[in-house]
């Protein structure tokens, strides 16, 4: 998703990714861009800060709220350099200097998938191995609070040895 205020600027870019076989949305409303995220899977958003200034840190916040895994781009001039470094340390992904080229604009949109992508394995890595104590604790015959505890916080391997079922 683009999200810019400067009209020109966002269909240029919007027409670059869309050649680039990207599905792409774009907006120029604070509102609707929160709607977009809301509604749709959005893998970056691509977030021009010099239109909306300090409102832009609070659309990269909501951003996050609603979709943490979406990863922003923050497109900024120079002059709000220091919103840059703000976005950075709310979770913005990156942030390209304006003007910048396309070739860089995309080799950081395709690096930003490959991270949400790996997020997203890595998530879903610890639930399975969370899911997988949580299997044994219930499947343990030790009946032991503490053990059954040690388990679920990965510390034990199981229920001890020779333990017999009551």
């Amino acid at each position: 998703m683009v999200v810019e205020t400067d009209d020109l600027f966002r269909r240029n870019i919007s027409q670059h990714l869309r050649l680039q076989k990207y599905r792409v949305f774009e907006t120029a409303d604070e509102g609707e861009a929160k709607r977009i995220v809301r509604r749709n899977k959005v893998d970056v958003v691509l977030l021009g800060l010099k239109g909306f200034k300090q409102n832009g840190l609070r659309l990269l916040k909501a951003i996050r709220m609603a979709r943490p895994s979406t990863e922003v781009i923050l497109m900024t001039p120079s002059e709000c350099l220091a919103l840059s470094i703000e976005g950075m340390k709310l979770g913005a992904f990156d942030d390209v200097l304006v003007p910048f080229d396309m070739r860089t604009l995309l080799d950081r949109i395709h690096a930003a998938c490959l991270q949400r992508r790996d997020s997203k394995r890595e998530r879903k890595s610890a639930l399975k191995r969370r899911m997988d104590k949580v299997a044994a604790v219930l499947s343990s015959s030790v009946g032991d609070l503490n053990t059954d505890l040690e388990i679920l916080d990965g510390q034990g391997a199981g229920p001890p040895e020779g333990k017999k079922k009551a």
